[in-house]
């Protein structure tokens, strides 16, 4: 409908150059970083400055973005299937078939290779923590847990767009001119929600191991 349409375009991102993607990756390690601070203070009953979570936080930022990059190896099997469905879009109807259950196991693949490395996020912001170390951790500490992960990512991350969607359907019904606003303070808002969400996963499979 119309209506989704201007909400896919309220979050639709600018097309960047290679310096802005860089810029915005390192941003999004930052407030990565800053906000696993917050929460491990706020677990440790601790006060909280801003202004700390920042500085205290980045400190690891040269090791956590080269796991965030490391990340990005897990997303070949997704890249390989989506290269795969597009083909078997323009095919027969049993090539279509094939190629989306092809693309479809891929996809499954990728998000449970991320999954099994997830918590190496917040491993490698432990004081001595090294991206490859924390990757052999959280592959350690996820293991017999990886379906159980998916599932809860999978869930947390589908509620949480429903909830957006329908927010900034109604921005959009009843208060167009703030839709805007409201989109940039939803992208906010989910992006918090999802850290603290999965940071308290990482935390379930500490008690539990």
């Amino acid at each position: 409908s119309q209506n989704s349409l201007t909400i896919l375009n309220l979050f639709a991102p600018a097309t960047p150059n290679d310096s802005a993607s860089v810029i915005q990756f390192l941003l999004f390690v930052i407030a990565t970083l800053a906000i696993i601070w917050v929460l491990r203070q706020l677990r440790n009953l601790k006060h909280i400055r801003m202004r700390d979570a920042y500085f205290d936080g980045s400190a690891r930022v040269v090791p956590a973005t080269i796991v965030m990059v490391l990340f990005l190896i897990t997303l070949i099997p997704a890249t390989i299937g989506s290269s795969i469905f597009g083909i078997a879009v323009g095919g027969s109807g049993v090539e279509l078939i094939v190629g989306s259950l092809a693309a479809g196991l891929l996809l499954f693949v990728s998000l449970y290779w991320l999954c099994a490395w997830l918590p190496a996020i917040y491993i490698v912001t432990l004081p001595n923590g090294t991206p490859i170390s924390s990757i052999r951790s959280a592959v350690k500490l996820t293991k017999k847990r990886r379906i159980w992960m998916l599932r809860n990512v999978t869930i947390g991350a589908l509620a949480t767009l429903l909830i957006t969607f329908v927010v900034m359907l109604l921005f959009v019904w009843l208060a167009p001119a703030a839709a805007v606003v409201a989109a940039m303070v939803s992208s906010f808002v989910v992006f918090m929600v999802m850290q603290t969400y999965l940071f308290i996963m990482y935390r379930g499979l500490l008690d539990e191991s």
